[in-house]
Parts: C-alpha cells; structure tokens; sequence
C-alpha cells in the first residue's frame, strides 16, 4: 500500500510544488517509508512508501524510465516470471521491482501495455514524448484510484482527500449519489461516480488516457467469455486447488510477516491454513504467517472460539485473540477522514482491535476471505438448469441448499430462489420499471424518517440501472459472479477497506478475488462450484485433509448483530449530542433535524429489540452522513462559505490526525 498522487497542468502552466507537496502530505499515512517527487513544467508526480515486497525494498519513486516515461505505481504483479520473460534483453532482472517492469512493458508495447499486467494495483504512467498520460486499475479493482478535471488541470491520487487540498477544486456532495445510498434503489454498475462531485473512480480492469486535448476510457480485461468443462468433478477440484494455493502464494509476497484473519469460518480457515501449507512446502521462500481472531463473549451467537482452537491444534500453531469490543464512536472521525465514506463501519471497535493487533504483530499485509460468499456460494447456476430443462432436479438442490444454511428458514431460501429465477427471464427493458414501482410501494413503510422531501425526491427519480455485460457470458452463473464484483456497492467496500487498512499501516489481501482464480469459477459450471446444492462444495473438497472436518461441515455463520446493538447502546448519549449538535446536513436540505428529534427515542427501542441489524445501520448512515458533512464540507459549506480552502480535520491546525501513520507535518 503506497500513495500516488499527480498533477497535470494541461495549458502549460508550470506546477507550483508547494501544491504537490500538500496533496502528497494528505496521504502521508501511505507511506511510513518515506516518498518522493517529480517536477518537470507542467506534469508534476508524487509518491509516499510504503515497502511490502521484497522487490520494492528500498525502491524510489516516482521511477523514471530512460525513455522519459516516469511511473507512480501502488500494488504487487503477479505474473512477475511472464513480464521477466517478455522483458529480456532489458536491464530488468529477477530481483526488479514491480516499477521497473511496468516500465519496460510500457516501452515494449505501448499503449496496450495494461494488457499484460495481472496483479492488484494502481497506477499512473505520463509519456512526456505522446504528451499522455495513462491511469490504469487492476481487474479486480481492489487498490483505488480517483482523478478529477479542475479546468485545464488533470488530478489523480490514491485518496480523495488529497485531490480537495488542490485550490481549484471545490469539494462539495453529489446528492444524487448520496440519495441513491442512503434511501434504496442503488445502482448496481460501475459508472466510476463517487459522493464527491466531479471526482470520479477509475473504473477497475479500465485504462484512462489523458491528453492535452481530452480524456477517454477502454477496459484493458475481461473475463472470459468461453466455457471451461473438465471430465469429472475430481478434475475441477484439483484444478481449484493449484489456483487457490496460487492466489494465496502470491499474497505472501512479503518482506514482512503476513496476517491472516481467522474467524472459524470456511473461508478465513480456508485461507489461513492454505498460507501455512504454501509456506512449510517453501521452507523459507516466505515470511510468517500470523493469525489474528476477535473473540467473542463465550455462548454469544458470535463466539467461534472452539473451531479457532480446533484450528490451532490442526495446524500446531496459534492463532492471537483479540477481545471483542462494541461501539460506535471510539475513533470515528479517524475511520470517517481515511474512508471518505459516509456508510460508517457498525463493528467499528472490533475491526480497530483487529488491524491494531495486526499492526502490533509487525505484518503489512493482511489476508481475509472476502469474496468467497460472491464466487463461490451463488444460486444462480439454478437459472442454467431450468434454462436446460432439468426442473426435477432443482427442488432437491433448493433443499440441500437449505440444510447447509441453518441461519436463513427455507421459506426465505425457496424465495430468493423464486426471485432469482424470475429476474433472468425478464427483459432487461422491464427492470428500472420495476425497480422503481417497487421502491414506491417499500419507501413509505420502510424509509427512515429523518431525511428530507429533497432527497427523497432524488432518490425516486434515479434510474435504476442494473449492471450490462459487454458481451455475452457462458451462463447466468458466470454473469451473476461477474455482477457481484463488478456491483457498484462491493467496488465501494473494497475502496473502503483500502483506506482505513491504510491508518494502521496495512494492506487488505484477497486470496477469493485472484484474476486467475475467479476466471477459472467464471468458466465452469456452477453445478461443480455448489455441487448438489451444497454452497461452496468446491471448496470444501479441495480443502478436505489440509484443515478441520468440524471446519469444512460448518452450517452456520457468526452473528454480530448483538456487538452493533450493544455498541449503539454504549454510544448513545454521544451520538444523540453530536446530532443535536451539528446541523450541516439539515443546513443543505439532506436531514430534517425536528424528524431526528422526534424519531431517536424510538429509534433507540427499535435497537434494544430487534433481531436484525437494520435500526442500528440506518442509525449509523444517519450519523455517517452528517459526521462525512462534518469531515469534507464544513470549510466549504458551513458557516465561512467557500471561501476557506478544505484541508480536512485537525490539518487546519498543521497536523494528520493522530490515529494517521506517518511523518509530522
């Protein structure tokens, strides 16, 4: 995890570095191993370090190639030995960092040079002799990446934060976006909006070209189009297994010692015991692999204690725990400034415990199973039997589907069933339709009261858009994978855990979301990835013998939702002050400050009682919203007006916020 930064004055204009240099210090928590820039008239680049890889030790940037073409670059490759052998002949060697490839891959091939990149990153390229400049980001899109146009001026940085700090751009809401968040009917593509007006996302598995003359987007990847089949069920196991192992070696690619978060579910036992197999068959190729664990009161619906020992004993090793903590408000305006996110974390406390011991354990890299749930469990392969006549053999795999999901009734899973079925055999022109007479018939019994008419009206004339391939897919399996990651929500959760990883020094890993990994569960049939209806069966073979039988038979799943409430609860009288207190969202017509006053005190009962978590999330966007206000907008909307340039909390007074890694500024 570094932190990239570039200006572009595209009327010539020279670059004033007192500018630069304040964007670069707004990420300073990137990069504990220093940074650098790079000034040449009217392009200037920036750099904050933060040294994961072997490779990258004691790297410098920005990188500089002798052409003229220089590099910002945030990420690890992972396919190292096929960009070693298309670069032969160059002065790139083995012990090359990942720069210096991306570098000669540029000069080798041009503007098609994303193509031949696989790995998690984000980067900027500027060719002085094309006058380009090139932002590209993985496939997956887990490192994030933002740019904005403020006149003639091109801005990209890692973080938003750093690109408010530029004179010229103003930062100000995009209510339509915090509309469509904040009161249903969110979009599920990809557009690259975000909650800032005119700042956008660089859409994962896209390149965007920037010239003197204008701006432009392709995607460079896609996932493949064809079908895999394989003889027998066996095969694909086998299969599966080498590309797991695979995508977990590459995460242990680490001068520092790797963290693996351990639940006691699949997929994070999954993870951690695929890491200590890769490391002992490479005795020394790879640093330790240290396990961390929340634990939870004993008995709780969230206590997992008994499988994690059942692991350790496994595995003879252990695993650290970390006591569970609930709240809300310890440190959220740390959480709020790295995420730049209204949606607010409602386990907050426990994933602040969780990445502090991770930091604590000396790691930089930490490994988690999310998106095992997305690619591995999905129900649609039910569309591709009933598309070829196999409607006998559904119900049965509808009701094993129901014996390994204790948590869900089958009524409930029968249901999304049904749903799914009938959403793949509507016409696509039928869904903003329906969408929206739906969100009429749902808003008035189910919308919190608090926001305004304004943004109501906002969110009921969003269109609703669903997420289109660009070419067709094997199957409604492989469609609804691709949907998932590509879903606009998830790019924002991924964003988001890059983010507030980074103000504890960490980089989030995913094994589940490896290129390689998820092409291979995109091509073949879901009937081999949920086998007989058995969610995750693919894994669970393929992992049978390397960890816990009590693991791979696990019905269940943790529930938190008694952490959120309890957390909520403790956190009461201070969230109460602090919305009685600050009024910047009812000041822009988003929040109807006499509806918050009247609905708290309900709202309180409604988190005492419920079983779900839903009164405690819409509390907390409630929160979010006003306190993210708070954060980015109090300079340029609140009382001084626009005329006080943003610089983020506590920065007006010269210092990061004290959570923040970094030097002092």
């Amino acid at each position: 995890m570094s932190g990239i930064i570039g200006i572009w004055n595209r009327n010539g204009e020279p670059v004033d570095p007192a500018v630069l240099n304040r964007m670069s210090r707004a990420v300073v928590h990137r990069g504990r191993d220093g940074g650098g820039e790079w000034l040449s008239g009217a392009v200037g680049f920036a750099c904050r370090l933060d040294w994961v890889t072997p490779e990258e030790t004691s790297e410098a940037q920005p990188s500089i190639h002798p052409s003229g073409a220089v590099l910002v670059f945030d990420g690890r490759l992972d396919n190292r030995d096929e960009l070693l052998a298309e670069c032969r002949g160059s002065t790139v060697h083995v012990r090359s960092p990942d720069t210096a490839l991306v570098l000669e891959i540029y000069v080798r091939f041009g503007d098609r040079f994303a193509e031949h990149l696989n790995g998690d990153f984000a980067l900027a390229l500027f060719d002085p002799r094309q006058q380009k400049l090139f932002l590209v980001r993985d496939a997956m899109g887990v490192r994030p990446l933002y740019y904005c146009q403020a006149g003639s001026t091109l801005l990209f940085a890692s973080e938003i934060k750093a690109l408010l700090v530029h004179p010229q751009v103003v930062a100000r809401p995009d209510e339509n976006q915090l509309a469509e968040l904040l009161l249903g009917g969110y979009p599920q593509d990809n557009r690259g909006l975000t909650f800032f007006e005119g700042i956008a996302a660089a859409p994962a598995s896209h390149v965007v070209s920037v010239t003197p003359g204008g701006l432009s987007s392709r995607q460079y990847w896609d996932f493949p189009a064809q079908p895999l089949r394989r003889p027998s069920f066996d095969d694909y196991v086998e299969e599966f297994r080498h590309l797991f192992d695979q995508a977990v070696r590459r995460r242990l690619r680490s001068a520092h010692p790797v963290a693996v978060w351990v639940s006691g579910g699949l997929d994070s036992s999954a993870a951690f015991s695929a890491a200590q197999h890769v490391r002992r068959a490479a005795s020394g190729a790879y640093p330790p692999v240290v396990g961390i664990s929340s634990t939870a009161a004993p008995g709780s619906p969230a206590d997992e204690r008994a499988l994690v020992d059942e692991l350790e004993r496994y595995l003879g090793t252990t695993v650290r725990r970390v006591p569970l903590a609930a709240g809300l408000m310890d440190g959220c305006e740390a959480e709020m400034w790295h995420t730049e996110n209204p949606r607010l974390d409602v386990l907050w406390s426990m994933t602040q415990g969780l990445q502090r011991a991770t930091q604590q354990a000396g790691c930089r890299v930490l490994l988690t199973g999310i998106g095992a749930d997305e690619t591995l469990s999905d129900q649609a392969y039910l569309v591709d039997m009933f598309r070829r006549l196999a409607w006998r053999q559904i119900p049965g795999h509808v009701q094993e589907f129901s014996r390994w999901n204790t948590d869900a009734s089958p009524r409930a899973i029968r249901r999304d069933v049904g749903r799914t079925l009938l959403r793949y055999h509507i016409p696509n022109a039928l869904f903003p339709v329906l969408r929206a007479m739906r969100g009429r018939t749902r808003r008035h019994k189910d919308m919190v009261p608090w926001y305004t008419r304004k943004l109501r009206e906002r969110a009921l004339r969003s269109p609703a858009r669903e997420w289109a391939a660009n070419r067709p897919f094997a199957s409604a399996h492989a469609t609804s994978i691709i949907s998932f990651i590509r879903n606009r929500l998830y790019g924002l959760k991924l964003d988001l855990r890059n983010k507030v990883g980074a103000l504890h020094g960490l980089t989030y890993a995913y094994p589940y979301l490896d290129r390689d990994l998820v092409s291979f569960l995109v091509a073949i049939p879901g009937e081999a990835v949920v086998r007989n209806g058995v969610p995750k069966a693919l894994l669970r073979e393929a992992l049978r013998g390397a960890m816990p039988e009590s693991i791979i038979e696990r019905r269940w799943k943790a529930d938190f939702t008694h952490v959120a409430t309890r957390g909520a609860e403790r956190d009461w009288p201070q969230l109460v002050s602090y919305l009685q207190s600050h009024h910047l969202g009812a000041n822009l017509g988003l929040i109807d400050s006499e509806q918050v006053r009247r609905a708290l005190p309900q709202q309180l009962e409604k988190v005492r009682v419920s079983l779900v978590g839903a009164p405690v999330w819409s509390l907390t966007m409630l929160f979010g919203l006003e306190l993210w206000l708070q954060t980015f907008f109090s300079a340029t909307l609140g009382p001084g007006g626009a005329d006080e340039m943003f610089v983020g909390p506590n920065v007006r007074q010269g210092s990061i916020p004290s959570n923040s890694l970094g030097e002092e500024t």
